[in-house]
């Protein structure tokens, strides 16, 4: 009869021996989580919805007071809030890496003709991000 084999305390499996967090390598983060998983974003708590503007197949647009802002006439005080949509069947993936792209373009494009990225404002669940942009008043067509 085989001997069952004693437990060799370098195999161990308990959680505390592996880390919490890695990357998609394989290498330990050490990520700073004071904050949660906001890290350098806002809450969308920080925004006080006024209105729809619109929905398209990749998010829902709001206008929205920005609570941080006490200057009501500053033209940040008022800002679009872009809902990121996250499908179904992305929702164990992450971000969509095309709503990755939109970001970051935004965020480094300067230009008159294009509204600006201001933040990123998340909520309590990991697919619940929105980008704060600059918000354009709606002016119809003479």
């Amino acid at each position: 009869m085989a001997s069952r084999r004693e437990r060799d305390p370098d195999d161990d499996d308990s959680p505390g021996r592996y880390p919490k967090y890695m990357s998609i390598t394989g290498e330990p983060l050490q990520l700073d989580l004071d904050r949660g998983f906001l890290g350098k974003c806002r809450h969308i708590d920080e925004f006080e919805s006024l209105n729809q503007l619109g929905e398209g197949t990749y998010g829902v647009v709001r206008r929205a007071r920005d609570r941080k802002v006490t200057n009501r006439t500053d033209k940040h005080a008022i800002v679009a809030l872009k809902q990121v949509r996250i499908f179904d069947e992305d929702r164990n993936n992450g971000i969509p890496i095309t709503a990755l792209r939109e970001i970051f373009l935004l965020r480094d494009l300067k230009h008159r003709n294009v509204v600006r990225v201001l933040d990123i404002a998340v909520g309590d669940e990991l697919n619940d991000v929105y980008m704060v942009m600059e918000y354009a008043e709606q002016v119809g067509l003479v």
